[in-house]
Order: structure tokens, then C-alpha cells, then sequence
């Protein structure tokens, strides 16, 4: 299949924004950590439901709340719900303070919510004792205050990611600019020859050919084609 000069510039620019976007749109090493400590809380409620088989969807970040969500309905006590948060929480070094949100799929309604966090007053659970009956819930978390731990992390991750990589990040825009100013330029070439061609009087377009009343050739882009005078009278 041929290409315009026009269309494959056009495929080309989209390709290089469709890349640059791509990079921009990598989640970072944080993140990845936070939604693997999310995924074992998941696990662990389901296995606390008696749920051995079902999966934990894959955890979605919004604005500034993760979301855990189950492929199956499920059951839970409040007590054992926090029981199970608070120790996948210390274990992997989640958070020293967060908020978590019980919502009900359907109707959207906030069955269930607590904070975390290293006051007196943390191990207050509210209707601890009322068990939530089986349904299909997601659950939304809040990172107020990140641990110790994931605080190192995170600075592991930033700090040297930034340093090594600002100089290549920097050089691939410069590399994007050089090919934006050539492909311009291209384009700019192709625009100027098609308004030559269209303001000769001598020059008849032919589909993608032009005849040459003038010199009797027939130009087809780049090429001239003589022809004879039999040709010149046909066209």
C-alpha cells in the first residue's frame, strides 16, 4: 500500500505522541508497592470469608483512594475486617495512617468505614459486632501518612530514578523537537511544490500525475516522463 508524503508525516507525529504518552503514564514504584499491599489485604478477606478461589481484581487508583474489588460476594465481620487491614498494613510497611471505605457495588451506598492510625484512640471499631451480610463490596483506601519504611522506599525509588534518568528524559526531547522541526519542514516543502504546480497554467493535474502542456512531459512526483507528440495529443 503507497503512502502519501502527508499521510505517513501524519502516522509518524502520531506515533511519537502516542509514545511520549505512554512513558508518561507509567506508575511509578511507589505505587506499584502500594497496590501489592493492597492485593494481599484483598486476599486475606477473602480467605477470612472462607474464600479460597475467588480473585482480587486489579487494584485502581482514583485521584488520591485505592480501590480494592472482588470477582465474588462476600461476608465480613468489622472487627476481623480491621484485624485483617491493620496487620497487612504493619507487615508491609503500607501506612502509619489511613482511612478505609466499605461501598456497596450497586447501590454505591458507604456500608462501612474506620481510620487508622498510631493514636490511643485507634482500636475503636464501630458496630464491631454486627456482621455485614453477603454482597458485592469495594473497598476504598486513603493514605493520610505513609510509614517509616515506605517513606525510605519512596525516597529509594524518587531520588535515583530522577537523577538518572533526567538526562535521558531531557535528550528525548530534544530528539522530539528535532523531528517535529523536520517533519514541519517536510510538510512545508510538500505544501509549497503542490501550490507551484497548482498556480502553472501549463501543468494539468491527472489524478496524482500533472501534464506538462509546455515541455509535453508527464510528472509524477519526482519524475519527469517525456512524451511524444502522439502522447501530448491523447492527454
Amino acid at each position: 500500500m503507497h503512502l502519501s508524503p502527508i499521510k505517513l508525516v501524519f502516522f509518524v507525529l502520531a506515533g511519537i505522541l502516542l509514545s511520549f504518552s505512554s512513558t508518561n503514564a507509567q506508575e511509578t514504584e511507589y505505587d506499584r508497592h502500594i497496590k501489592v499491599s493492597l492485593r494481599m489485604i484483598g486476599h486475606q478477606i477473602l480467605l477470612g470469608s472462607n474464600d479460597s478461589t475467588s480473585r482480587v481484581l486489579p487494584i485502581n487508583k482514583e485521584k488520591d483512594r485505592y480501590r480494592i474489588q472482588f470477582e465474588s460476594e462476600f461476608e465480613f465481620k468489622p472487627a476481623q475486617l480491621v484485624t485483617i487491614i491493620d496487620r497487612v498494613a504493619k507487615e508491609t510497611g503500607l501506612a502509619r495512617s489511613f482511612i478505609v471505605e466499605v461501598e456497596d457495588c450497586e447501590s454505591g451506598e458507604l456500608v462501612y468505614s474506620f481510620k487508622m492510625d498510631d493514636s490511643a484512640k485507634s482500636d475503636i471499631i464501630p458496630c464491631q459486632g454486627r456482621v455485614q451480610p453477603k454482597s458485592c463490596y469495594k473497598i476504598w483506601f486513603t493514605l493520610l501518612e505513609t510509614s517509616s519504611s515506605n517513606k525510605a522506599m519512596l525516597t529509594t525509588f524518587s531520588e535515583p530514578t530522577t537523577r538518572f534518568t533526567e538526562r535521558p528524559i531531557k535528550l528525548s526531547y530534544i530528539i522530539a523537537l528535532a523531528m517535529f522541526s523536520i517533519l514541519a519542514l517536510i510538510l512545508f516543502i510538500i505544501w509549497k511544490r503542490k501550490r507551484k504546480l497548482a498556480m502553472d497554467p501549463n501543468l494539468i493535474p491527472l489524478g496524482t500525475y500533472h501534464f506538462d502542456k509546455r515541455n509535453t512531459e508527464l510528472i509524477i512526483e519526482h519524475q519527469r516522463i517525456d512524451l511524444t507528440g502522439k502522447e501530448a495529443d491523447l492527454l
